[in-house]
């Protein structure tokens, strides 16, 4: 019976620390890519919307109108609004899929960018929001428990080779 005891408890106590080890390995692990993911999103904003915003500088709003729909006609999928800096609530054109007063405040990821002295530009990408997770959590989940199996068995087998000499 004391020949299980020392196995069963150390043993326990290694089963803990593993299982300690990986739940903060996938706090650290979905951290860090919720941030690549979000500073990826943005990249991909200010990629796209970068020839857009280059245009719009030092253009009267008939100008930033007409360039604004131009782009909208062959970006169908875009969603952003152009209004005057001074006062935001002044939209020169919008995408109809957006809504200007939830912009600011919404979970889409956003780019908000001043153009020039007189207009600001802010675009969304509101369907990176909607990205499915869940091939990515089964994945995960599946590697991780496969992590800590193999880890328990190490830690059976080391700790069998260890209790050896108390026997």
């Amino acid at each position: 019976m004391k020949k299980r005891g020392i196995f069963m408890k150390v043993f326990t106590f290694t089963t803990v620390i593993l299982i300690l080890l990986v739940c903060v390995t996938v706090g650290l692990f979905s951290q860090q890519f919720l941030s690549f993911y979000s500073t990826t999103q943005i990249q991909q904003l200010n990629y796209y919307y970068s020839d857009l915003y280059s245009q719009l500088h030092d253009k009267t709003i008939p100008e930033v109108l007409e360039i604004s729909q131009a782009f909208y006609a062959d970006n169908k999928s875009f969603s952003f609004y152009v209004s005057k800096k001074d006062n935001p609530d002044n939209i020169i054109f919008s995408t109809p899929d957006i809504d200007p007063d939830m912009v600011p405040n919404s979970t889409a990821f956003k780019m908000i960018m001043t153009v020039g002295q007189d207009y600001v530009l802010c675009a969304a990408n509101q369907e990176a929001v909607k990205a499915d997770y869940g091939g990515l959590i089964s994945k995960s989940v599946l590697a991780l428990s496969s992590m800590l199996v193999l880890s328990v068995a190490g830690a059976i087998i080391f700790f069998r080779q260890i209790t050896k000499p108390f026997k």
